[in-house]
Order: C-alpha cells, then sequence, then structure tokens
C-alpha cells in the first residue's frame, strides 16, 4: 500500500471539524480503500476534486459537499477520483457568479450545435 492519494478539503471555518475528518477516516478504513489518503487544505489552481464541509469551495473547482457522516461514502469515493458525481458545483457556482442559470451542456450537443464552414 505505497500509493497515496490527496484528498483536497475545504471548510469555510478554515480547519476542518474534528468529527468531520473523523467521518473520512471511518469510511476510508470501511471500504478498505488499497491506498493511503492525506488530507491537503483545498487551494485555487489545484488539480483535483474537493470535498467540502457546509459549503463549496469559494473558487471554481469540482467540489461536492458531505453534509453529514452518512452522506460520505459516496462523495468521498468521488473526491478520491473513484466514481463520478453529478453535481460537482461548477454549474452551481456560475448560476451564483453571474446572477443566472446556467445549463451544462453534453459533449454532443455542443457538437451538433457548432458549425464551421
Amino acid at each position: 500500500m505505497d500509493d497515496l492519494r490527496p484528498l483536497y478539503l475545504y471548510s469555510p471555518e478554515g480547519k476542518m471539524p474534528e468529527r468531520f475528518l473523523q467521518a473520512i477516516r471511518d469510511t476510508k478504513t470501511r471500504l478498505g480503500l488499497p491506498y493511503k489518503v492525506k488530507p491537503v487544505q483545498a487551494v485555487y489552481g489545484q488539480p483535483g476534486r474537493v470535498l467540502c464541509h457546509k459549503e463549496h469551495v469559494p473558487f471554481i473547482a469540482e467540489s461536492v459537499i458531505a453534509e453529514s457522516p452518512a452522506d460520505m461514502t459516496q462523495k468521498l469515493l468521488w473526491a478520491l477520483g473513484e466514481t463520478e458525481h453529478p453535481h460537482s458545483g461548477v454549474i452551481e457556482k456560475l448560476s451564483d457568479w453571474l446572477g443566472a442559470e446556467v445549463t451544462e451542456l453534453e459533449p454532443e450537443e455542443i457538437v451538433s450545435s457548432v458549425r464551421f464552414e
């Protein structure tokens, strides 16, 4: 088990609450993931997904909010790149900033609507 993966975390309070970190540890142990996880404070420009406590990061990044220990499994797996999650915070953040609804297009929709002549 030499593989180490960063787990980017964000809390509006700055420091993650201990109960949140304990829920992450318990979930990782229960899942039996074959690698170590290193918690890292999320910052602008980082290369990974962010697991958030209470609210999304204040910058554009893929993020999900784990609202309770019960909801930790799916969100932790997503943040570690093990699964996909349909709502990763980017669209919501853009909508908030622009003050208008933002819709994500699937690649097929983009290809069919763009024409070069």
